[in-house]
């Protein structure tokens, strides 16, 4: 498999470790804020639906037994997914019904053209995936369901997981108790995806609050101890990985129409075998996520 395929199929996984996974989430507020103290709390309406434009970039350098091997960009991925809220409970409880309705891709001049090919069709496939996404009143998220084929092909579930793990972040969690400007609350996980055990610490800054209006500052770090990675066939070592990300996310009265951005710069190490020699694989990878952002 050429080595930026491999690459990709590598950073889209971590990249769904850095938006997060499914996993149990607890908020802790470490500081209220000042001001005036409000509880900030999604107010969908059931029926309500609206167009998400998701668009992530990325750019890699890799090398293979310390020689520089490759640097450049990755392909570019973009969606547009509809949403619409199917169900609110008494509690405030809601569900976000997600439908892709494209899947592109671009910048994909340094494959070969029989990873080209494969990256169109496995992406056309996608839109036959619907995904719904069950959150609490205040984001916190409890369950997601996909519909559709079982993914058997190793990018198409790669490249699956990335946008269930996506739509997962539509909404952010938020705290319970009533905060001002400000505020500060945190996200302490400890998780297995894929194989991967990690740690990852989100914090979550209010720095506006206006009517239903937000907007929150978002900052993170993750970190995997060194462990045996297992890819297809093969089982690899990983003696390094660690990210950092900051964005900002923005919500009005509707949960179908968010803002976000946010960036992450991940570095990994992996040692295995080639053609039965020992080979060394580094890579650095930096990612920029927007949704929603106007004119992407």
């Amino acid at each position: 498999m050429n080595l930026m395929v491999r690459v990709t199929l590598i950073g889209l996984l971590f990249l769904c470790l850095g938006l997060g996974e499914a996993w149990a989430q607890k908020v802790k507020v470490i500081s209220p804020g000042t001001g005036t103290l409000q509880q900030l709390k999604y107010r969908p309406v059931k029926g309500t639906a609206g167009m998400l434009r998701i668009a992530l970039d990325m750019t890699a350098g890799a090398t293979v037994d310390g020689v520089k091997v490759q640097k450049g960009t990755m392909p570019t991925l973009r969606y547009r997914v509809k949403a619409k809220v199917t169900q609110v409970d008494s509690k405030g409880n809601f569900s976000l019904r997600f439908t892709i309705r494209s899947a592109t891709v671009k910048r994909l001049k340094d494959l070969p053209p029989s990873a080209v090919k494969k990256f169109h069709a496995e992406l056309a496939k996608l839109k036959k995936i619907r995904v719904t996404v069950r959150f609490s009143a205040t984001g916190v998220h409890l369950s997601s369901k996909a519909d559709g084929k079982k993914v058997k092909d190793a990018l198409l579930y790669q490249l699956a997981q990335f946008l269930i793990r996506t739509l997962e972040q539509v909404v952010i969690p938020l705290p319970t108790e009533k905060v001002g400007v400000g505020a500060v609350w945190l996200i302490e996980q400890k998780a297995k995806l894929q194989g991967i055990s990690m740690k990852s610490e989100t914090r979550y800054r209010l720095k506006s609050f206006a009517g239903k209006r937000f907007a929150v500052g978002i900052r993170l770090k993750q970190k995997a101890k060194k462990q045996k990675l297992t890819m297809g066939p093969r089982t690899v070592d990983l003696k390094r990985f660690e990210g950092t990300g900051k964005g900002e996310y923005v919500t009005g009265p509707s949960v179908v129409a968010p803002i976000a951005t946010f960036s992450l710069k991940t570095g990994y190490k992996l040692v295995g075998s080639h053609q039965g020699k020992s080979q060394k694989v580094e890579v650095d990878i930096a990612y920029a996520f927007k949704l929603n952002v106007p004119g992407k």
